[in-house]
């Protein structure tokens, strides 16, 4: 989202065109849904998934484990609510279950 331009073209078709323009579709899912588009009712994140999916785009997902997140979480100067969702927990997991559906790999710590 910090990509996004100030132009008169939606913010999602220009989401759509970069999925569009890329090879392949990486997510690295933490543990933050992310910001939620309000007439879709998911975030942003799950609706770039979601395309990349209908697009048969090529994808691969790097999923943070819960463990790595809460031990990220309690570091030194780390707000917990920076690396950990509060809000949307339940759409949080529903997300993660449908990633873990597909090719992903998991992360336990900052070596793999």
């Amino acid at each position: 989202m910090e990509l996004f331009t100030a132009g008169d073209e939606s913010q999602w078709n220009v989401i759509k065109q970069w999925i569009d323009e890329s090879d392949v579709y990486m997510l690295i899912l933490g543990g933050r849904y992310g910001s939620i588009d309000k007439n879709a009712g998911i975030s942003y994140t799950e609706m770039e998934y979601q395309y990349a999916m209908e697009t048969q785009k090529p994808l691969f997902a790097l999923v943070l484990k819960s463990d790595f997140i809460n031990y990220k979480a309690k570091l030194p100067g780390v707000n917990a609510t920076d690396v950990m969702e509060l809000n949307n927990s339940n759409l949080l997991q529903d997300f993660r279950k449908l990633v873990e559906s597909k090719m992903v790999n998991f992360c336990e710590d900052v070596k793999t």
